[in-house]
């Protein structure tokens, strides 16, 4: 038996003037159930741990939209889910970046992150791996109204490999796997019923996807 969890620690570190800010760190772990002294680190039990989000969140610091949470550290925009199934329409992973959030923009609200994370790329003998970059920006415009207890939601996201001359080198001669560049496009209609209910329509579409051949660290999903 184990039990995973998610620890998260909030501080408020800034308010003034309508002004605020929070440092937030969240562990993400698993407690092995089977020994009373197994320490989180040891490969011989199941106990471990990571440092699953680590930045700084804001609000009233940018004057064209005080009501937006602004951060920076390592983070990413809310995913998408449907919490009883484990479904997730759409997540992105947790990576070094900034974002914005909650933007009310429009009729609607409006989110952004830019972020930055490195996957491991195979020789396609998959004896070696070379650690390729990543960049990847996510674009949200959500609840939007359409007729009564009905949002829209469109969300855009787009990946592209920062590749150095030797990994551009290994893909021409064949030795590599090619990581592309991949988007989706994804929109999602939600109709609220009685008594806490809804039903959800969801569209996608994409040109392609990858994940780290080591340990699918970027998934594009």
């Amino acid at each position: 038996m184990s039990g995973w969890f998610d620890l998260t620690l909030n501080q408020r570190v800034y308010n003034q003037d309508g002004k605020t800010a929070n440092a937030v760190v969240t562990y993400d772990g698993n407690v092995g159930e089977q020994y009373n002294d197994a320490w989180f680190g040891d490969s011989a039990n199941e106990n471990i741990m990571q440092f699953s989000d680590i930045y700084l969140t804001t609000r009233g610091f940018l004057p064209f939209a005080p009501e937006a949470d602004f951060w920076v550290g390592k983070h990413k925009l809310p995913q998408y889910e449907i919490q009883m199934l484990d479904w997730k329409t759409l997540t992105t992973d947790v990576a070094a970046g900034v974002g914005i959030e909650n933007w009310a923009l429009g009729v609607g609200l409006f989110d952004m992150s830019l972020s930055r994370d490195d996957v491991d790329v195979y020789s396609r003998d998959f004896s070696r791996t070379s650690q390729m970059n990543t960049n990847s920006v996510d674009v949200r415009y959500r609840n939007i109204p359409l007729w009564d207890d009905a949002t829209l939601s469109l969300m855009a996201k787009y990946s592209a490999p920062n590749k150095t001359d030797q990994q551009q080198d290994n893909e021409n001669d064949n030795s590599y796997f090619e990581m592309k560049d991949s988007w989706m496009l994804t929109s999602v209609l939600r109709q609220n019923l009685q008594r806490d209910t809804f039903n959800e329509f969801t569209l996608q579409v994409a040109n392609n996807s990858y994940a780290s051949s080591g340990d699918a660290a970027n998934l594009l999903i």
